[in-house]
């Protein structure tokens, strides 16, 4: 039997878990192996992923308890030709699809009057950053559906009436998932305004874009359909997310200082003068003459 038949209440497909495997990627880390800088950098990845997370949590909370008939599919990644979107969450409801992106961030959140989000930190901090539009973020995502989309549909209908059947029912949204977060939207433009809300009044505002449009209402196999067709559309991939800090490792690892293998003191680099390995580096024991311990400097210093 159809999960979707007669469908009451939502149903999650989670087809890839991207955050969780960065995670713990950046875990594996051995940070005392790293260069203060690069160890710093970590600490603020592992943050930032243990955010988006917690975020992307307080959101499938809501999904998940909305009570409402919807597909949802989480951590969606897409690729139409040279474009690609990671999709947090894809929202399939009887009437709009709904493409969510996802931000939990700490502070203040204002949207000025060019549509521009900039964060303002803790009363402690007060340092104010800007960020890449989550808004303009989600247009990209919308673009590469679209192109599938048509792809699908293209032979069957014109580019123009296309057009205006994806508008109707695909839907960007922006949610705020921190529930500290204080969002400033008194000077945004009104249609940027009208894609940003709450983790908490996110179901709210997908029952109010539904009641309020006028695209058709999908029967449980239309939206078995169109939820398996994205479900497939899925693109597995291999990604080194802690690669950069591995290298910094393994640098860093070439970089040391060995202990003399003669008297045990730590090694000073030097540089052959004169015979078969002039100018060749290697390292030296700083007890020389007294001691003439040496050792090879490893590829790559």
């Amino acid at each position: 039997m159809s999960l979707f038949r007669k469908l009451r209440e939502p149903i999650f497909f989670e087809v890839s878990n991207s955050a969780g495997l960065k995670l713990e990627q950046l875990q594996s880390i051995d940070a005392s192996r790293l260069p203060a800088g690069a160890r710093d950098k970590l600490d603020a990845d592992v943050k930032k992923t243990t955010l988006g997370i917690k975020g992307e949590s307080n959101v499938a909370y809501e999904l998940k308890n909305s009570s409402m008939p919807m597909a949802v599919i989480q951590d969606l990644y897409l690729e139409q030709g040279t474009s690609s979107a990671q999709i947090d969450f894809l929202v399939i409801t009887r009437k709009c699809v709904f493409v969510i992106e996802c931000k939990n961030l700490y502070g203040n959140i204002q949207i000025n009057n060019n549509g521009s989000f900039v964060r303002t930190g803790d009363w402690r901090t007060k340092i104010e950053e800007g960020m890449y539009s989550p808004v303009r973020q989600n247009q990209i995502h919308l673009d590469v559906i679209k192109k599938l989309r048509f792809k699908e549909k293209g032979l069957f209908t014109s580019e123009a009436t296309f057009e205006r059947e994806f508008n109707n029912v695909f839907c960007p949204v922006v949610v705020l998932a921190n529930e500290r977060s204080v969002l400033n939207d008194r000077y945004a433009p009104a249609d940027v305004k009208a894609l940003v809300t709450r983790s908490d009044s996110l179901v709210e505002y997908i029952a109010s874009i539904n009641n309020y449009s006028n695209a058709p209402v999908l029967s449980d196999k239309q939206m078995e359909t169109l939820t398996m067709f994205f479900v497939n559309a899925n693109v597995e991939r291999s990604v080194d997310y802690a690669k950069t800090f591995r290298d910094e490792m393994i640098q860093e690892d070439k970089n040391a200082c060995p202990v003399c293998p003669k008297c045990g003191n730590e090694m000073v680099q030097r540089e052959a003068k004169k015979g078969p390995t002039a100018g060749k580096k290697f390292w030296g024991c700083p007890g020389f003459p007294k001691c003439d311990g040496t050792a090879k400097v490893n590829e790559g210093n």
